[in-house]
């Protein structure tokens, strides 16, 4: 019982794994304006002076200003930004995520299998009888 809880355990770890690789984004090495941000209408990435990066839903202007919209647990909260505490600002290359995000998936789903294949025919040589040459075992 203790061996299948061992593989139960390593199999639930390289979930998680995944998981945690399905949240992981690309953004684009080359930095936006803000008007730019606010039209792609996706994930951005702001860097400010003090090389603090800030994650936002979306940009949007409203007004001739610009706005970040960011996920807190009371909701979508809106954050008013200023241009010139923004060193660069990036937005989400969804390309290369899911590319990315397919290549870590199946690296990780190929371990897996490679684990469980492993750990079977580990535990079908513990079983094999090396003892007796007519295959019985021994009772001492």
């Amino acid at each position: 019982m203790s061996k299948k809880y061992k593989n139960l355990k390593t199999i639930s770890f390289l979930l998680a794994i995944v998981f945690l690789f399905q949240s992981c984004k690309a953004y684009h090495s080359v930095p936006v304006s803000l008007e730019e941000a606010s039209k792609a209408n996706t994930l951005v990435k702001i860097t400010t002076l003090n090389n603090k990066k800030i994650i936002f839903k979306r940009v949007e202007k409203n007004n001739d200003i610009y706005y970040g919209l960011q996920n807190t647990n009371k909701g979508v909260t809106r954050i008013q930004l200023n241009e010139a505490t923004i060193e660069k600002v990036r937005v989400l290359n969804k390309r290369k995520s899911n590319t990315l995000t397919i290549i870590c998936l199946s690296a990780t789903a190929v371990t897996i299998v490679g684990l469980i294949l492993i750990i079977n025919t580990l535990n079908d040589i513990g079983n094999i009888d090396l003892g007796s040459s007519s295959g019985k075992t021994n009772p001492n």
